[in-house]
């Protein structure tokens, strides 16, 4: 991520004070993004979890319920 912000804000500008403000622009939406898209990873992964059934059982009301 650093470096591709690196990249993009350098091949951009002609001045030092321009090239950090792209990079701190592209920094932070880099950030952001990668912010947003762990969080959703690791919330819906706590929120849903991992559900283990038994395929020979017979069918739960309850369980079907809680799950659906």
């Amino acid at each position: 991520m650093i470096a591709v912000t690196v990249i993009l804000g350098y091949r951009q500008t002609e001045s030092l004070v321009d090239f950090l403000i792209k990079f701190s622009f592209y920094y932070l939406f880099c950030g952001v993004f990668g912010l947003w898209t762990f969080s959703e990873f690791f919330f819906h992964k706590k929120l849903h979890g991992e559900v283990n059934l038994d395929p020979e059982a017979e069918a739960d009301p309850d369980v079907l319920q809680k799950l659906f």
